[in-house]
């Protein structure tokens, strides 16, 4: 069996779809700043900080990495990279984006035509820089936030396959779940044994075979974030460390990364047995739902 991850043939594929789009437009390259597009082409996979990283894609197909030097040996272990290209840190004595169009100079990108997923690099932990087509004043700069975002809405085969594999542990991580919801356990409490008895599940069957690929939970995990009570009315609330009483409702999911995919399975369950109102508005949420599987078809509007 396979290891559970994404093959070099099917980021070749994805690649060559890149590609075709810059040769319509006749682009001489493409920078790509957001992470997970970084990964949906070449499976490397990075926690973004207050450091800059972006990939360039050549019209030739060569991908080449430029971020921190801390990530050197990382990106060189990714046989989708071709190659990497490092600046010392940030801010550093000279600014990242400066070096970097430097090297977009030197690669012959200073008066091409350059496309690019976003104006610059972003980030939420402090950091403060240029727009691309502030360093590469004489390219000219396209941008196309939606090239990456519109091939992921149509998974392959192999996407599907790890799709199904993380519904199985997430499947059983909500089974343990619900096992451990009793009156007077805490949300924390249960969550936790939970996912710990279904990751080493996981990682006992699957050994080797398990890439997680994950900038968060590396197993499989189940929780309630809050919403059980009164506080099951709040959508995508957070965790409280609640009480379960009997009569809760619980809005509850379970979910597993394999190789950065993930499947949420959700269910709303009842702390002993629900009285004629919950039943009620359970049964009204249910027929909301069928309606909505019903008309799920190509070519209906939402």
């Amino acid at each position: 069996m396979n290891k559970l991850r994404i093959s070099p043939q099917e980021f070749k594929r994805r690649t060559d779809v890149v590609l075709d789009s810059m040769k319509e437009r006749d682009m001489d390259g493409f920078v790509f700043w957001s992470p997970v597009s970084i990964f949906y082409l070449s499976g490397f996979a990075f926690i973004a900080t207050e450091r800059p990283v972006c990939m360039i894609v050549t019209k030739g197909g060569k991908k080449t990495l430029f971020g921190p030097r801390l990530e050197l040996e990382h990106a060189g272990e990714c046989p989708g990279i071709d190659d990497v290209k490092c600046y010392p840190d940030y801010p550093g004595k000279v600014h990242p984006l400066n070096l970097l169009g430097k090297l977009l100079d030197e690669e012959g990108f200073s008066s091409g035509k350059l496309g690019t997923d976003a104006a610059g690099y972003g980030s939420s932990w402090g950091y403060k820089g240029p727009r691309l087509a502030e360093v590469l004043p004489l390219a000219d700069i396209v941008v196309d936030s939606d090239l990456v975002e519109d091939m992921r809405k149509i998974k392959s085969g192999e996407e599907i396959a790890l799709i199904k594999e993380s519904s199985k542990w997430g499947n059983l991580a909500h089974r343990f779940l619900q096992d451990y919801s009793k009156p007077g356990a805490t949300e924390n409490e249960i969550s936790a044994r939970a996912s710990l008895d279904a990751t080493l599940a996981m990682i006992n069957t699957l050994g080797p075979l398990y890439d997680p690929t994950s900038l968060g939970w590396s197993g499989a995990s189940a929780g309630f974030r809050g919403q059980i009570g009164p506080n099951s009315a709040l959508p995508h609330a957070m965790s409280i460390n609640a009480v379960l009483k009997p009569g809760d409702v619980l809005v509850t999911g379970g979910v597993a990364n394999v190789f950065g995919y993930v499947a949420e399975l959700e269910r709303t369950m009842f702390v002993g047995e629900p009285d004629d109102e919950k039943k009620r508005y359970f049964r009204l949420m249910m027929e909301a739902q069928e309606i909505a599987f019903d008309h799920i078809r190509p070519g209906h509007k939402c």
